[in-house]
């Protein structure tokens, strides 16, 4: 039996709103983990459909439900004010988002952990694939070619610029965070639906060192009605 005081905690968040065909995949994903020490935290932007009943349910009857903390806002303010939310609450050493309509493998948490312990990175971003939702069909999404580390004062910002369409996913979801590199900088995500691109403009100038792994943690899904 794995002793979970050994490891780094690590804060999973969701920022969920009327999800209900894709949100009891997505919250599985987390709570099968290999990795032994996470917690879930859930935050509903208001739902009007049935996904906050699935998120109870699966919590009620998962094995490591009692990991999952659920918050509700007090109205429709979109992912980035979520995002937030999580940042807010969160209690872990570090911090990976997920979006409730995704999925991930389930050693995702145990080797991006790993390269941020091993490296003291601010952030470790692992590569993605995108799965259609209707026919299962696969199709390559952002990946890296390799295991790159990138290292010192504007190395990541310097990194991103040289090619912004190429370089960097432009996401904050398959990246873990160090939670003092967010709280330390004061990164907060905006409430717009860009507010993945701004948050990345935001956090790369700060990046000490961070980690861009080749491995394919998260499945995107395609599917209609996304706010994408």
């Amino acid at each position: 039996m794995e002793n979970r005081s050994d490891y780094p905690l690590v804060s999973v968040g969701i920022p969920v709103y009327n999800v209900g065909p894709y949100i009891r995949k997505c919250l599985l994903s987390v709570l099968n983990q290999t990795y032994p020490c996470i917690e879930v935290i859930v935050v509903d932007d208001c739902s009007t459909d049935d996904s906050l009943a699935i998120i109870e349910d699966v919590k009620n009857s998962h094995s490591r439900g009692e990991c999952v903390k659920l918050f509700t806002n007090e109205q429709n303010s979109g992912p980035g004010v979520s995002r937030n939310r999580v940042i807010d609450e969160s209690c872990g050493k570090y911090i990976y988002f997920i979006d409730s309509d995704d999925f991930i493998v389930e050693n995702t948490i145990k080797i991006m952990v790993n390269q941020a312990e091993n490296r003291s990175a601010d952030v470790v971003i692992a590569s993605m694939q995108a799965i259609y939702f209707d026919t299962n069909e696969i199709e390559p999404a952002f990946s890296y070619s390799s295991l790159t580390i990138i290292e010192g004062p504007d190395a990541f910002a310097n990194y991103v610029c040289s090619d912004l369409h190429s370089h960097i996913g432009i996401s904050a979801c398959n990246t873990l965070f160090t939670r003092s590199f967010l709280i330390d900088n004061d990164l907060r995500l905006a409430a717009r639906k860009d507010e993945d691109a701004l948050f990345l403009s935001d956090y790369y100038s700060e990046v000490g060192c961070a980690v861009l792994m080749p491995d394919i943690t998260y499945n995107y899904v395609v599917r209609p009605g996304s706010i994408m």
